[in-house]
């Protein structure tokens, strides 16, 4: 999943100097632990950047740096968190099973939203350009 989620973005930042944030969600974290955890991301990027290397699409290996940090010390996290917690509901709610609010919630949010991929699915939906109508477009 990682690697779905970072392939394009890195591919179209690979002249940049990427610092990719991971939320610590571990259950009794140690700073071993987090640690453990910082190397099997970074060790997943790597392998990325090695494939895409291989596969012609970048010339040369990837800058990035990977931080595992808690909500408290990422501010940000708490914004995606919510924003994700949205689009999940919205499409957890099949067959009209959404929450007015979520409905109302999503509508504030859907403007700002460039696209939403769903990797299951292969689909795209690009809010800015056709605004989704919750109620047909998840309840189909």
């Amino acid at each position: 999943m990682v690697k779905s989620l970072l392939k394009d973005r890195l591919i179209k930042r690979k002249r940049d100097y990427n610092k990719i944030y991971f939320e610590q969600n571990l259950s009794n974290p140690t700073e071993f632990r987090i640690s453990a955890r910082q190397k099997q991301l970074q060790s997943l990027v790597e392998s990325l950047s090695k494939e895409i290397m291989r596969n012609g699409l970048i010339s040369k290996n990837l800058q990035y740096e990977i931080s595992v940090q808690n909500k408290k010390a990422q501010s940000l996290f708490t914004i995606v968190d919510f924003m994700n917690h949205i689009v999940l509901k919205i499409y957890e709610g099949k067959e009209g099973k959404v929450e007015r609010f979520m409905k109302e919630n999503y509508r504030l949010v859907g403007p700002k939203i460039g696209c939403i991929h769903d990797i299951a699915c292969g689909i795209f939906n690009k809010p800015r350009k056709k605004e989704i109508d919750v109620d047909s477009t998840f309840f189909e």
